[in-house]
């Protein structure tokens, strides 16, 4: 057993007990432990996969789009990709939408899902969160259609349509100002 070495993506000493590597690493040659274990690129990990022994093991996260064992860049402004692996950037925001504080370029990993997609100035929708139905049944979010100018009135009295967060927006004083015009 002193000459029995841990295989591809085990690690432990020398004749000793071998146990899986640790997440987001890997270990692609026979040996001790002190060495042994070789962490994923960056902006990729292993999804809780055991004993991976390739730098392949190690997958592009979401809001990342790449080869499995990388690189994994940031998903470009405007697109995004929810799962794990080597799938491109290639889900586009609705028509007069773009992702939130996505610049493309330096590890940001807001965009990860359409949800996150918000209309653009001058154009309103409905928002889309996670766990709302349209989220779980394709990640998209409503479309975006043109803003009217100003709040409009929903009906007479007391309720008011606020274009910028898409909430009915009570005003329990404005029969008084109308009243006093």
């Amino acid at each position: 057993r002193a000459g029995c070495l841990c295989r591809e993506g085990y690690v432990g000493d020398d004749g000793g007990p071998c146990f899986a590597v640790r997440e987001d690493t890997y270990k692609a040659a026979p040996g001790a432990y002190p060495d042994a274990e070789t962490p994923c690129p960056a902006n990729s990990g292993t999804v809780y996969r055991r004993a991976r022994s390739s730098r392949l093991d190690c997958l592009c996260k979401p809001g990342h789009g790449g080869p499995n064992g990388g690189p994994c860049n940031v998903c470009p402004s405007n697109t995004w990709k929810a799962g794990w692996g080597s799938a491109v950037c290639d889900n586009a925001c609705p028509t007069n939408s773009h992702t939130v504080g996505c610049a493309g370029a330096g590890g940001n990993t807001a965009c990860v899902s359409g949800w996150q997609c918000v209309c653009d100035e001058g154009w309103h929708g409905k928002a889309c969160h996670p766990g709302s139905p349209q989220a779980a049944a394709n990640h998209t979010c409503p479309p975006c259609v043109i803003t009217p100018q100003g709040p409009t009135r929903m009906s007479a009295g007391h309720a008011s349509y606020d274009h910028r967060s898409d909430f009915e927006v009570v005003d329990e004083w404005a029969d008084h100002r109308e009243a006093k015009h």
